[in-house]
Parts: C-alpha cells; structure tokens; sequence
C-alpha cells in the first residue's frame, strides 16, 4: 500500500509541475495570468551641446636692442670735412620701443631697444567643448 500511495505522488507531482518547453508553446495565456499589466517604456535621448568660448593669446617678445654705426661720406660740394661733424644725443620714445642717435667725429651712432613687450591678440570662439547628454526617461502605461 506504501508503494502504491508513493507512485501516486510521484505521478501526481509530475503531472502538476509544467516544463519550460509546454510554457514557451502557451505563453500568450501565461502572460495574462503572470505579468500586472504595467508596461515600462524607456525613452533614451541623446543630446549633444556645444560651447564655444573666447580666448586671449599672450605673446612675450624680450628685451632687445639694435645698435648701429655708419660714417658719414663727404658730401659733393661742400667743404666740410665729416670727421669734423658732432651733434648732440637725439632720443625718440614711440609706445614699445625709443631710440638715441647722435654723430660722433663724422659717424652716426644709432641704437634702438624695446622693452620687455606683452602682447595680447583675443580670439572670437576659439575654443570648442562638446558635450553629450544621455537621459533615460521611464514611463509605466
């Protein structure tokens, strides 16, 4: 009697339990039985924004100086010796740079200098930065 009872268990638990194949072939009628009727909708949006900026360039240019010496040739006609010509020191300033000349014994000495310069250029957008935006936006119906 114990063999018989254990049998009937056994068919009755077989019986009762569906496999994966039988569910996959009924699945239209699982899905009303097992799902609540919320569907979830995931809306993905990318979005890509762009920044352009300005910017200011410095350029550095160092102190420097030029300096130069010429002798004065005689000049046709006149009766000065160059070597005898000597003037006072003329000195120029103008913005970045100033200049002293003066003839000594009939030579022009030129020197020219410029000071330490920072020069500054502005650039209209310039610069581009890109950024992407990614949203998920979750929706139940």
């Amino acid at each position: 009697m114990k063999q018989i009872a254990f049998i009937l268990l056994i068919c009755l638990l077989s019986v009762s339990c569906m496999t994966v194949k039988r569910i996959e072939k009924n699945c239209d009628q699982f899905e009303k039985i097992c799902t609540t009727g919320n569907v979830d909708t995931v809306i993905i949006d990318n979005s890509t924004i762009v920044y352009l900026r300005d910017t200011t360039i410095n350029f550095y240019f160092p102190r420097d100086t030029v300096y130069l010496e010429t002798p004065l040739k005689k000049i046709p006609g006149r009766k000065i010796d160059p070597k005898l010509l000597n003037t006072d020191i003329s000195y120029l300033k103008a913005g970045l740079a100033w200049s002293t000349a003066q003839v000594v014994k009939g030579v022009l000495k030129h020197s020219l200098e410029s000071g330490d310069t920072i020069l500054q250029i502005r650039l209209d957008n310039a610069l581009r930065t890109e950024k992407t935006l990614r949203t998920e936006l979750k929706t139940s119906k």
